[in-house]
């Protein structure tokens, strides 16, 4: 019940269309219940042989109620079809509303396969629960009630057996296939969101299966998946079948036993004939409220364990939570970190120990150490990604914890090898940076990082589509175009994570040259794996373990012939090796 509620919540903004939506809905069915008890009387009345002016209302009714019928049954999609784009548009907006804020720290702990199931397919699967589930069960309420009371003028009797054939097909039949078919939905809702993100993988991970030799072997995996959905889908399907069975056999059941009270007394002459038409034809088209509401059993569970899915990671309380009185940005973009410590988990050891740092108006640090040292890590506390355990990071005199999430990211310029390259045109992603940049600041920012030559060489320019993750572009380019986006931000702080990796020595030079132009004027930190340009720093630190084990410049490192200089020397013994 608690889900239901938290479902119809989404359809408070839209309570005047909703109401339009039902209320067509049942004027729809009172139309067909209308023209098939008008037929009955005009078609009755006729086979009497009255006078012309007899049937003219019974005429003029048939035309008025199949005219009403079409016009409604059109304006009742119009708005329950509206109605459910419009809270499928919201659905969407709030699910990644809710999800950026767990990004990254939360989201962790599913799989990209397993988020992009229920942002897509979950979603899509409640559809169903607004159109098919909700307006359906109000309208057979209306119409049963209405129809009971209809036919009890004629005789009682009449009134509660219809409303007890039409209670079996709306309450006891939908209930029963429910029951039954609650674990049947519940298994194929899993298996989908499972072939989901089985293919999700298979996808982004086809060059490394391909190359393993072991594609043949996910994909069979994911053909077994998709199998066992199959069944669920057929099993659902004939529980649905005999379900529906059952209705024709109840609607029928309840017509006979009308019949048989009802003939009874037209021939004691308290009912007349042609009102034995009416009544048996309209209670016969009273049904109609029932069929929808077996196809609403069927999907209630798999909307309800769609929505549980996407309120389970809604309800997830993000790793960081904005400041409840948030401090104004400061005009200083000093950064000092203050013995910081912070491990991902309880049970890891820390990735960060001790740390400290400060970092002044226009300085280069570099930060250099083995995989897993932590250098990566103070990037993610730096742009609040995590929650640090102790110690200060204090950016202008003021902690961030206390500013706004949207602040301390606005201070910062990320230019990343991981950074992403989304499927779009090369405008569009530079966008990301600045929302309401113009074309001319687009082509400066590309000309500072120098890729303009190459832009002006494409045949659309910037509306040149670079494909899923740029997969149209070389690396070189897609790194330029990071360095494009830091540009059009314009942070005070530029935060370089490792951003030369995977590029060949050549394009390693010309983008570091780049990188070392738009950041000289600018305070920056310098993600180093590969141990170049770092000449150029006023301080390195290198990190063992999330310790700080050396820090100076890189005279006084060398010179130390530390850790430091170890590094230097192996870097350059692996460059002759090769």
């Amino acid at each position: 019940m608690k889900t239901i509620l938290r479902l119809l919540f989404f359809l408070k903004p839209f309570t005047q269309m909703v109401l339009i939506s039902i209320v067509t809905g049942t004027v729809t069915i009172i139309c067909g219940i209308g023209l098939l008890g008008a037929s009955a009387y005009l078609l009755s009345m006729a086979a009497l042989q009255p006078s012309i002016s007899v049937l003219q209302v019974s005429i003029v009714g048939v035309r008025f109620f199949g005219l009403s019928r079409g016009i409604f049954r059109y304006l009742e999609r119009l708005s329950s079809h509206t109605v459910n784009l419009q809270v499928l548009s919201l659905l969407r907006v709030w699910f990644y509303r809710a999800l950026e804020p767990l990004a990254p720290a939360r989201l962790l702990e599913f799989s990209s396969g397993d988020v992009l199931a229920r942002a897509v397919g979950d979603i899509e699967t409640l559809e169903n629960f607004y159109v098919r589930v909700f307006a359906p069960v109000v309208t057979a309420i209306v119409i049963t009630i209405g129809m009971g009371f209809f036919i009890g003028v004629y005789d009682p009797s009449l009134g509660w057996v219809l409303v007890l054939g039409l209670l079996t097909g709306e309450l006891v039949l939908p209930v029963g296939h429910l029951l039954i078919s609650k674990p049947i939905g519940r298994k194929w809702i899993e298996s989908r969101a499972r072939l989901s993100s089985q293919m999700v993988e298979f996808t982004q991970g086809l060059g490394e299966l391909t190359i393993l030799n072991v594609e043949q072997q996910k994909l069979n995996q994911i053909l077994r998946i998709g199998d066992e959905m199959g069944k669920t889908q057929i099993q659902l399907s004939r529980w649905s079948g005999m379900v529906n069975g059952l209705l024709v056999m109840v609607n029928g059941l309840t017509i006979w036993v009308m019949l048989r009270i009802a003939i009874p007394m037209v021939q004691n002459g308290d009912l007349d004939g042609v009102s034995l038409a009416v009544l048996i034809l309209s209670s016969i088209a009273s049904f109609e409220v029932t069929a929808p509401l077996i196809t609403a059993s069927g999907l209630m569970e798999a909307s309800l364990r769609a929505a549980q899915r996407l309120f389970k990671l809604v309800d997830v309380q993000p790793a960081v939570v904005e400041a409840t009185q948030p401090q104004a940005i400061p005009q200083d973009s000093q950064l000092d970190i203050r013995n910081v410590c912070f491990a991902y988990t309880m049970d890891e050891e820390s990735a960060l120990n001790d740390f400290s740092l400060k970092l002044k108006a226009g300085q280069r640090i570099a930060i250099v150490g083995e995989s897993g040292a932590g250098k990566t890590t103070l990037i993610n506390l730096l742009l609040r990604f995590w929650q640090k355990d102790s110690g200060q990071i204090m950016l202008g005199g003021v902690e961030i914890e206390d500013m706004k999430l949207e602040d301390v990211r606005s201070r910062f310029s990320l230019i990343s090898s991981t950074g992403w390259v989304f499927k779009g045109s090369i405008f569009q992603n530079l966008r990301i940076a600045k929302n309401f940049c113009t074309v001319d600041e687009c082509w400066k920012a590309i000309g500072r990082a120098g890729l303009s030559e190459w832009v002006k060489g494409l045949p659309n320019g910037l509306e040149t589509m670079i494909g899923e993750r740029g997969m149209n572009i070389s690396g070189g380019e897609r790194q330029r175009l990071m360095v494009a986006r830091a540009v059009l931000q314009d942070a005070p702080i530029v935060l370089l994570d490792e951003p030369t990796s995977g590029l060949d020595a050549l394009s390693e030079q010309v983008v570091l040259r780049t990188l070392f132009e738009i950041t000289q004027n600018k305070s920056s930190i310098w993600i180093m794996h590969r141990m170049m340009g770092l000449e150029k720093m006023d301080e390195i630190i290198v990190l063992s373990e999330g310790r700080v084990v050396e820090r100076g410049s890189y005279e006084t490192l060398m010179e130390k012939q530390g850790q430091f200089w170890k590094m230097i020397k192996l870097q350059q013994e692996v460059l002759v090796e090769h």
